[in-house]
């Protein structure tokens, strides 16, 4: 199986911006009240049960990194289902015994990744590197300044389980800031 996260990365690129451009001030589907600022922009996402990512905003005073983004998912999510189908039967070999073909990431910088065992913990910072790497450009290219957002506001990627979190908790302030 293959997984070419370039192509990931130009085809994720779109529907963020759209999300930006399309965010409702007086309705967040996120934590928080509605018309508050945002302190938080989480790009979620999800490989191994179903493939998708989220884009929540967080309009909590102070909002932190604890996952209340999960809540979220319905209003947020975009499918990815060609990341399960790629992942899975790895997955499914690995744990019971089978034999699968390798899965062969392409990264978004063009590094391939060779799996001949399902690692969960790996796939997962391949992906969220990716997706660290959209969300950052996304940011350097100014998108979110057309959002209502205090000032301070953060921004992370974080996989549904906890296999992969950017940035590092000590290191929200100083690589995680969007202003």
């Amino acid at each position: 199986m293959k997984l070419d996260l370039r192509k990931d990365q130009k085809a994720i690129a779109k529907p963020i911006a759209e999300r930006v451009r399309d965010y409702p001030v007086y309705v967040n589907n996120g934590p928080g009240e509605d018309d508050d600022p945002i302190s938080l922009i989480t790009l979620g996402f999800a490989f191994d049960q179903s493939g998708w990512i989220a884009l929540v905003f967080d309009t909590r005073p102070k909002a932190e990194s604890d996952g209340h983004w999960q809540s979220y998912l319905e209003e947020n999510e975009q499918s990815l289902e060609h990341w399960f189908d790629a992942v899975d039967p790895i997955h499914e070999a690995t744990a019971f015994g089978g034999k699968a073909d390798s899965l062969v990431i392409t990264r978004h910088d063009g590094k391939k990744k060779i799996f001949k065992q399902y690692d969960v913990e790996e796939i997962a910072e391949q992906v969220g590197s990716m997706l660290w790497q959209t969300l950052v450009d996304a940011r350097d290219k100014g998108l979110f300044k057309k959002l209502p957002l205090v000032k301070g506001c953060l921004m992370g990627v974080e996989e549904q389980d906890g296999y992969y979190e950017w940035p590092h908790y000590k290191d929200r302030i100083k690589l995680g800031r969007v202003d």
